[in-house]
């Protein structure tokens, strides 16, 4: 059994664990405060160019939008998008589930990864990743959405992929998130009877407008899916850490017991031998 100063030692350990994990705690509902924030912002133009583009979209022909055509003897391609730290409960373990799954699928497919917690468990798992592909998501900026938008177009427009999609982990608001699958190319013809009727008109054309909307609509996709995948990042760390800290609430309690009773077992013992001492004199 553990005496008084053990148990002690072992209760500062616990309680400087605890400051850590509540302080990642504030730290994450921070930045899970400021990505919302940002995420309702972008929202309404988002909704406005997705509205747009399917608009432009539903009386063109693929044969006349290459973005609307799949290449072929080309790879599909897959983005995997997750985080380049832990200490976020299952959220990349979830992503590397879904992406051993691809791969085994279709063993020929292109892997682009975002985030070396998966980097790391793909290459334990012993899935082939693109190496050339070193790009890390410190936040989820417009630059960030940029920079994706044209590193895969180029290899569409190029034939160098068939097609695109990513996987990340949606944000939904609560505590609870899920990974999720988006195609981004070939973007998904989407006829006039599925569009919404605005009565736009397109000047010059509405293939003229697609063209110069596309670069548009594809950046506005890929910052809207970094600030789903950066907000159930960050919801994930919170709720790990609140898991962390009701532990250690609950092991402090337990230990601040036992301290109590070993330590009032110890001043008994020694009243009791003091008593006997005297008693022997």
């Amino acid at each position: 059994m553990p005496g008084v100063k053990e148990i002690k030692n072992r209760i500062k350990s616990i309680a400087d664990t605890q400051k850590i994990t509540n302080a990642m705690y504030l730290v994450a509902s921070a930045k899970l405060t400021s990505a919302k924030a940002d995420f309702a912002t972008f929202s309404p133009y988002s909704d406005e160019v997705h509205r747009l583009i399917r608009e432009a979209l539903s009386d063109i022909d693929s044969e006349d939008c290459i973005y609307l055509q799949k290449p072929e003897d080309a790879p599909d391609a897959y983005l995997i998008i997750g985080s380049d730290k832990g200490l976020a409960g299952d959220y990349n373990k979830q992503i590397i589930r879904e992406t051993e799954k691809i791969y085994k699928e279709n063993p020929q497919a292109e892997l682009f990864v975002i985030g070396e917690r998966i980097k790391s468990g793909l290459k334990k798992a012993g899935v082939d990743i693109r190496a050339d592909f070193d790009f890390s998501l410190k936040k989820p900026d417009d630059g960030s959405a940029e920079f994706l938008k044209n590193y895969f177009d180029t290899l569409f427009i190029e034939g160098k992929i068939s097609s695109l999609a990513v996987i990340y982990s949606g944000f939904g608001g609560g505590q609870a998130y899920k990974v999720s699958r988006k195609q981004i190319l070939p973007i998904k013809l989407i006829r006039e009877s599925e569009a919404s009727n605005t009565g736009c008109e397109f000047l010059p054309d509405r293939q003229s407008i697609a063209g110069t909307l596309i670069p548009i609509y594809l950046k506005a996709v890929f910052r809207g899916i970094i600030l789903h995948s950066f907000c159930s990042e960050q919801n994930a760390r919170m709720l790990a850490m609140k898991n962390a800290n009701d532990n250690a609430k609950d092991l402090l309690n337990s230990l601040t017991l036992e301290y109590n009773h070993t330590r009032q077992n110890a001043i008994t013992r020694e009243i009791t031998e003091i008593s006997g001492e005297r008693k022997q004199s």
